[in-house]
């Protein structure tokens, strides 16, 4: 089902970002938090194909107006979240290598 594939890719950018924080603290762990600011990065790519082929298929099979507007929106707050994902990875990633 696309909606947990989508909901696993949000689980796995924020275990991500967490681990970047915790690295974040030792400015010495430059290339891992690069690595893992990629794979963010990667993980969002999924998503939003991922986020396409759900708003296509709910765009041609939903026929209640109300559950089409309900499940957009659910969508749409998932996909922008991972979207924050990725921003605050690169964020960090920013200034890690502006320090180093």
């Amino acid at each position: 089902m696309l909606s947990i594939e989508l909901i696993y890719i949000l689980v796995k950018c924020t275990e991500a970002v967490r681990e970047i924080f915790l690295d974040f603290k030792n400015f010495k762990k430059v290339e891992l938090i690069k690595e893992k600011t990629i794979n963010v990065n990667n993980l969002e790519e999924e998503a939003d194909r991922i986020y396409e082929k759900i708003m296509s298929k709910l765009y041609r099979n939903e026929k209640d107006p109300i559950e089409l507007i309900k499940w957009t929106s659910i969508y749409n707050c998932l996909e922008a979240t991972i979207d924050c994902c990725e921003e605050v990875a690169d964020s960090v990633d920013e200034v890690v290598m502006k320090n180093s």
